[in-house]
């Protein structure tokens, strides 16, 4: 047990290294009573000749009732209310007919989630088109379902839901576009992750079943961060149950995929319900690409360690995407131009190493660790310390990578590919050596402490050596072409270990890429959440597009542009706005 709280600790204490000084999460909110309240039936009892001409549909390109604020500055509380209300009467700015299901038509606002399952319903995925500008329909600048772009909203604000696998993720995000740049306020952002613990890993079923539970429950926490609104009633004003007005989001951004496709139904069928009872866009966020785009939030929220606010970096820039279901390296050229550099053939470096974290760590750790991210206690246990890290030789040559010696016990893990330069991710083989070295262990008496410590260092460095190794070779071919990349952005959930961190940037140093900055985005914002999925919506939606209501999940979805399918915009459901 006191092994197990080290454990725990050692890993608490290294993903503390990496977070910034200041903090983006916003704590939660008490559970709300059903009221009306006095500003409510005092706008209730008013005639339709009394109320403002600007609360009748209409198509309204004016810029939103925005309050400014930072994290935290909405702390007061505004009562024991709880629901939204409707702020545009459900008719279409463009027809002045009713577009809201006739399910949510018969029911009041407050009974609105009880409505959902019968007005929206999750349709079949569809498939990748090879000609993606098919795909994309297009609107006049003056349209209901797509709010004006050009030119460019000086305030946006868009509330985000994420439930592309087991995190259940919520966050409200405003922008503000300054003579100095996008300046970015997180007034919401809180998750829950299902309880997959002690069950070998993350189970779909489990994880629908905590989306179905807690995406209500956190969607309730997050409408009070929603700006106030001053006393003149318009169609961008929504009440809260306590009769408080607040301001309506611009659109809603959801996580369209890819992932787990029940998941990501979850998430989508509310978001339309969302928009359609507000009667604002929706944006179907690419789940790889908010990661991707994750360091351009943290620039405008000012919180990566400079002055000045806005898009950084610029395009063009090196991704490098590494989570527990994706592995692959991008040429990033612009917000929906990324060509794939390289792609796993098999499994994703973080779910090797969970398994590789299984299969090393002592069976009494492993039993109280509070969630299925082995590979981050893995970490833990390998180097307990950061000071650790240098006991692990980075190899400066490709000669070193490929001669490696065997340590003291007698073997060594070899580095996946290391005799070729194809460009491809092939971890696999990297738990297949871990399982016969502790096969064979058993068979001769078992292993010891330092062996095993040993042989957790040695995985994870076979794994970040593959890893940097396609790298560099990616960055060789381009600086070859002429092309020169100052920025190599590291996003996802394996980008929270530390160890990865040092890693890369000593290998950088070592091979003559000094110049290229490294960019990790804070610990918080590395693993699944709603915060990057508003962000890379409102980078979307400011470009132009928004996404059909009928749209379905999709499953799988490749970034690349380049490739037969198109990309971010080679399937079905995309609308563009603003131009003919």
């Amino acid at each position: 047990m006191q092994n197990t709280r080290f454990l725990v600790r050692s890993a608490q204490s290294q993903l503390q290294a990496a977070r910034p000084l200041t903090r983006t999460f916003v704590s939660s909110r008490p559970r709300w009573a059903t009221s009306t309240g006095p500003a409510m039936d005092q706008y209730n009892k008013r005639s339709d000749a009394q109320k403002p001409q600007s609360e009748h549909p209409k198509n309204d390109d004016s810029l939103p009732n925005f309050v400014e604020g930072k994290v935290g500055q909405h702390e007061e509380s505004r009562g024991e209310g709880s629901r939204a209300g409707f702020g545009s009467g459900g008719k279409s700015h463009a027809t002045g007919e009713s577009i809201v299901p006739e399910a949510v038509q018969k029911v009041a606002p407050e009974k609105l989630e009880k409505a959902l399952p019968e007005a929206v319903h999750p349709t079949k995925g569809s498939e990748i088109d090879p000609h993606p500008q098919q795909n994309i329909r297009t609107l006049p600048s003056r349209c209901w379902h797509a709010a004006s772009t050009s030119p460019r909203r000086r305030n946006l604000l868009t509330l985000a839901i994420e439930t592309s696998c087991d995190d259940t993720c919520v966050s409200i995000l405003s922008t503000t576009n300054r003579h100095n740049g996008v300046w970015a306020d997180l007034l919401f952002n809180e998750k829950v992750t299902a309880k997959n613990t002690g069950k070998g890993g993350i189970l779909p079923t489990e994880s629908l079943e905590s989306h179905q539970s807690n995406l209500s429950t956190l969607l309730e926490s997050a409408l009070p961060y929603l700006p106030n609104v001053s006393d003149t009633v318009g169609p961008r004003t929504v009440w809260l149950g306590d009769g408080s007005p607040v301001q309506k989001p611009d659109f809603i951004s959801v996580t369209r995929g890819p992932g787990m496709s029940a998941s990501l139904g979850v998430g989508l069928a509310t978001a339309k319900g969302l928009a359609t009872a507000w009667q604002i866009p929706m944006v179907g966020v690419h789940h790889m690409q908010a990661h991707a785009l994750t360091p351009r939030l943290v620039s405008a929220m000012g919180k990566d360690g400079h002055d000045h606010h806005g898009h950084s970096p610029n395009f063009p820039f090196l991704t490098l995407l590494v989570s527990g279901g994706h592995t692959m390296l991008l040429h990033s050229k612009g917000l929906v131009d990324h060509e794939i550099l390289a792609t796993t053939t098999d499994t994703a470096i973080g779910d090797e190493l969970d398994k590789c974290g299984r299969l090393i760590l002592p069976k009494e750790l492993q039993a109280d660790t509070p969630d299925t991210a082995f590979g981050k206690y893995l970490s833990a246990y390998a180097f307990r310390t950061p000071r650790d890290f240098a006991s692990w030789r980075v190899p400066a040559t490709r000669a070193e990578e490929i001669d490696k010696p065997v340590n003291e016990f007698g073997w060594g893990l070899s580095t996946p590919m290391a005799q070729n330069r194809e460009l491809a991710f092939s971890f696999s083989g990297i738990a297949s050596q871990v399982k016969r070295l502790i096969l064979a262990r058993g068979i001769a008496g078992g292993m010891t402490e330092m062996e095993r410590l040993l042989l957790a260092r040695s995985a994870l460095g076979a794994a970040f050596e593959h890893l940097g190794s396609r790298t560099m070779i990616a960055l060789e071919n381009l600086r070859a072409e002429g092309i020169q990349i100052d920025h190599l952005v590291v996003s996802g959930g394996v980008a929270a270990n530390t160890f990865l961190r040092y890693y890369l940037r000593e290998l950088l140093d070592r091979r003559s890429f000094g110049r290229t900055q490294l960019v990790f985005p804070p610990v918080e914002f590395c693993t699944d959440n709603a915060a990057m999925i508003a962000w890379a919506g409102s980078e979307m939606f400011e470009a132009g597009y928004s996404t059909e209501l009928g749209c379905a999940p999709v499953r799988k979805w490749s970034m690349d542009s380049h490739q037969p399918g198109g990309g971010i915009l080679g399937i079905e459901g995309w609308i563009r706005t603003g131009t003919q």
